[in-house]
């Protein structure tokens, strides 16, 4: 079962960070925001994705925890519950910054 917590964007940077070692390049790091975005998803984080530094690729699963937030509306709920279903994993290759 999928559980939702309602968080404040006011203090995102103390409650969607992660915590653990990696070797993430530091100008992926943070909190990014979606200013912009049609969809009801307003902020993400990359750094609790899969990072290959060989291959520059990022693999991010949008439905992992502290990963991607949506916003409190039936749209949000009803993308976070596809999200959930299909497992989305985003695989982003980076060619154009130095890691």
């Amino acid at each position: 079962m999928l559980t939702i917590e309602t968080r404040q964007l006011n203090d995102i940077g103390t409650w969607m960070k992660q915590d653990r070692e990696t070797d993430f390049p530091d100008i992926l790091k943070g909190v990014f925001f979606m200013d912009g975005n049609p969809f009801p998803d307003d902020c993400l984080t990359l750094e609790g994705g899969k990072w290959d530094a060989r291959s520059r690729i990022l693999l991010v699963s949008v439905f992992a925890p502290f990963q991607w937030t949506f916003s409190v509306s039936d749209k949000g709920r009803r993308l976070l519950n596809i999200v959930n279903l299909t497992k989305l994993t985003y695989k982003i290759q980076f060619t154009e910054f130095d890691c």
